[in-house]
């Protein structure tokens, strides 16, 4: 609402000089070419485009709308430029012929328009729209940047923008799984479920298993060589940070202050774990590929999760089995991963 009332103000309280091809630039048209434009640089890792760049990106755009004279396209893609920077905000001239969108926010926002927008048209693999590709956009933007932290925010509002966020979470869930490929995560997540004790305890499974997979990387950071060392204390941190968005998404009492106190003690009876079992798995000693992969999972899912805390429609169903598929093994996912079972 904030962009249409931003375009509607451009057109409507400024007077500018409207030329033919401005004239068929609709609020529709605008936003889907920003959102082109947005794509384009934000996948590229371009923040400040030369003006000769960008007014090329608004020319391959209006050459295809109806009513133009190709020999005016380039003088008119300029001016359009021009108006866009004078009049709304959307670009801002940084320097003598180099612009940028005026806040990363709008970069961001167009970019995850651009997805909802194309999210099941076939790409080519460098996402190019190409009706022979062998993906669709939404899974090459996933599969890509995932892993990527300055994606979090397009993830997140592309899950916000999505009538049903289904596909995109579970895309998500399918691409961080692939680290169960490697036999030490699987491991890993062995000897947590198996410390869990019979008693539920003060949280949900899916909660302690965030405390048994940090204790377990504790363990194990005691034997780890210097190089690999920043790799668990991330995974440690990450941890942490996905017990805590597991308790707001199910509305469970957890701070961070509280967490920090409570992992500093290790009250047995809040987490409901066999240490006996943590202290006795000398099965992990990982190596900084494998903790580079650990942390890969770890902050993919935290991204899920914060996406159904933002408000991203899902069913049910999917809902309890993004959150309660969190540490599953392979074998376990194989035969059929989250069955309602009791938390």
């Amino acid at each position: 609402r904030a962009i249409e009332t931003l375009l509607t103000k451009w057109d409507s309280t400024r007077r500018i000089r409207r030329a033919e091809v401005y004239k068929q630039l609709s609020i529709k048209r605008k936003e889907s070419m920003f959102a082109r434009i947005a794509f384009a640089t934000f996948t590229q890792n371009e923040y400040f485009i030369r003006e000769r760049v960008l007014a090329k990106m608004i020319e391959q755009y209006i050459e295809h709308l109806p009513g133009f004279n190709p020999a005016e396209l380039e003088p008119d893609s300029r001016a359009v430029l021009h108006a866009i920077a004078a009049q709304h905000g959307i670009f801002v001239e940084r320097a003598k012929d180099v612009y940028s969108f005026a806040h990363l926010t709008f970069q961001e926002y167009f970019t995850a328009k651009y997805i909802v927008d194309h999210q099941w048209k076939k790409v080519d693999w460098d996402g190019n729209l190409d009706e022979n590709g062998v993906v669709t956009l939404l899974e090459y933007v996933v599969d890509k940047y995932l892993y990527e932290s300055k994606w979090k925010e397009v993830f997140l509002l592309v899950s916000g923008m999505l009538d049903n966020a289904e596909e995109l979470l579970l895309l998500m869930r399918k691409k961080a799984n692939e680290a169960l490929e490697e036999p030490e995560i699987n491991a890993l997540f062995l000897v947590a479920k198996d410390s869990l004790l019979p008693d539920n305890g003060k949280y949900p499974v899916v909660i302690r298993g965030c405390f048994a997979v940090f204790f377990t990387l504790q363990l194990d950071l005691a034997r780890a060589l210097d190089r690999v060392r920043v790799n668990h204390v991330f995974a440690l941190n990450l941890t942490c940070s996905l017990a805590l968005a597991l308790a707001r998404v199910l509305i469970l009492d957890l701070d961070r202050r509280y967490l920090a106190r409570v992992l500093a003690r290790k009250h047995d009876h809040d987490f409901a774990l066999d240490f006996d079992k943590l202290h006795g798995s000398r099965s992990n000693n990982l190596n900084q590929h494998i903790t580079e992969k650990i942390t890969n999972y770890l902050s993919a899912n935290i991204l899920i999760i914060e996406c159904l805390s933002s408000g991203a429609y899902v069913s049910n169903p999917i809902r309890e089995k993004l959150i309660h598929e969190i540490f599953m093994t392979k074998e376990e996912l194989e035969q059929g991963g989250w069955q309602g079972q009791a938390s």
